[in-house]
């Protein structure tokens, strides 16, 4: 990696004030921690995590073609952190197909170096915004700099002009002073001498101007008390203070958009309806492909499954990887009823979506509830809600802190009436 030191002295600055969020380093090293926060769950079969690890070494690829190098780069090390060293240590791991094991070990050896390439990529793209920053700042604060001196210098002339326009008035009303005071003088000498008529007409006093105070006037004195402003001096106080690097962005990784068909939910609630009039749930898995940044959901696959009043649960979920292999979908959440309830998610529900969201950050969760006719689109918050429930290890229904909350209705989905749905019944 270049020295930083020598392009932040470049630039008049101190390395050692910059935060290091804004190194290239720091923020590669944040894409390794997000994609290191994986975790394999002894309740969930360990043949959905072969499924995903399929899922998220075809996304992987698909984003470096797009040149989503962050994406990519997160995928990548997901794929390696879930198969290097993860997986080994599930209870079913040592019955798994050698095939699996064998499939997985070969896709690492082909990730260990596009990631680091990636990671060469992303340092030097880094690198380029973090100079192009430090330019940007050093050309501002020195746009700002000059603006600031132009205004001091207009303060500065408004402070003068005002001096002087008081110092003015003061230095009239004493010419005004004197010149009552000669006058004054004048009428007195005029009653003393008692002059004649003609001589008294005829005499015309001269009005006391500019020579005649000049004379006689010293220089106006300003006291102590009058309210005059001081000479005035420069402030050095709003000098430009030392750059902020608190409007820099780092959003390496935006979500990226899920689409819904309008048709999805009433295709679903109709293959759920015999269970419905049971008071049974019904769920499925929301099946997507990827392009463009964007998952569009184009397949409802219907499992195996053991379903109550208030849960439900897939099972066999090895027969959808034939699906998967010829479709090359994405798994990117899952969608059930609640026949009787309103749509919520409640703490099985909360458990049950943590491993998609986690695998996937787009991952989502639908309810519908048909007896209210509601329908909800629910992610885990992110990171709280994503902590909490990692963290849980109570099983069944119990209750979680609803402050600040574990889940959300989801930003990121977008509903369209132009996209079909091919829904998939394998029960």
């Amino acid at each position: 990696m270049p020295d930083m030191s020598a392009n932040t002295s470049a630039y008049g600055l101190n390395g050692a004030d910059l935060p290091e969020v804004l190194q290239p380093s720091e923020r590669i090293r944040r894409l390794t921690q997000t994609a290191g926060a994986i975790t394999v769950e002894q309740s969930v079969p360990i043949k959905r995590y072969w499924r995903s690890g399929k899922e998220l070494f075809r996304m992987a690829h698909i984003y470096k073609e797009e040149q989503s190098l962050e994406k990519a780069f997160i995928l990548y090390m997901k794929y390696i952190t879930l198969f290097v060293e993860k997986i080994p240590q599930h209870t079913e791991y040592k019955n798994c197909e050698p095939q699996e094991k064998a499939l997985s070990k070969s896709n690492c050896k082909q990730v260990f170096p596009i990631a680091e390439e990636l990671k060469t990529l992303l340092t030097e793209k880094y690198q380029k915004e973090f100079d192009v920053y430090l330019q940007q700042k050093t050309n501002r604060s020195a746009t700002n700099g000059k603006k600031q001196q132009l205004e001091e210098e207009k303060r500065t002339e408004e402070q003068r002009q005002e001096w002087q326009r008081k110092l003015d008035e003061e230095k009239g009303r004493q010419l005004l002073e004197l010149q009552q005071k000669l006058d004054k003088q004048i009428r007195d000498k005029r009653e003393v001498r008692e002059p004649s008529a003609t001589s008294a007409e005829s005499k015309v006093w001269p009005h006391v101007g500019q020579d005649l105070y000049d004379k006689q006037t010293p220089a106006p004195v300003v006291s102590s008390n009058a309210d005059l402003p001081l000479v005035p001096s420069i402030d050095r106080s709003t000098k430009p203070s030392t750059l902020s690097f608190n409007d820099f962005q780092l959003d390496s990784y935006n979500t990226s958009r899920v689409i819904i068909p309008q048709r999805l939910i009433q295709r679903f609630l109709v293959s759920a309806q015999s269970n419905t009039n049971r008071n049974v749930e019904t769920c499925a898995i929301l099946c997507a492909q990827l392009a463009n940044d964007v998952f569009t959901i184009t397949q409802v696959i219907v499992t195996k499954q053991n379903g109550t009043a208030d849960s439900c649960q897939m099972i066999a979920e090895e027969e959808i990887i034939p699906i998967q292999d010829r479709h090359g979908f994405t798994v990117v959440g899952w969608i059930h009823t609640h026949p009787t309830q309103n749509a919520f998610m409640s703490s099985i529900d909360l458990h049950t979506h943590w491993p998609y969201q986690q695998l996937l950050q787009e991952s989502i969760a639908v309810v519908c509830a048909p007896k209210f006719q509601e329908v909800g689109v629910f992610s885990l918050t992110d990171p709280h809600g994503m902590q909490l429930i990692a963290t849980c290890k109570l099983t069944g229904h119990h209750l979680h802190p609803e402050v600040p909350p574990i889940y959300e209705r989801s930003s990121h989905v977008q509903f369209s009436d132009t996209i079909d749905v091919e829904l998939i019944d394998l029960r």
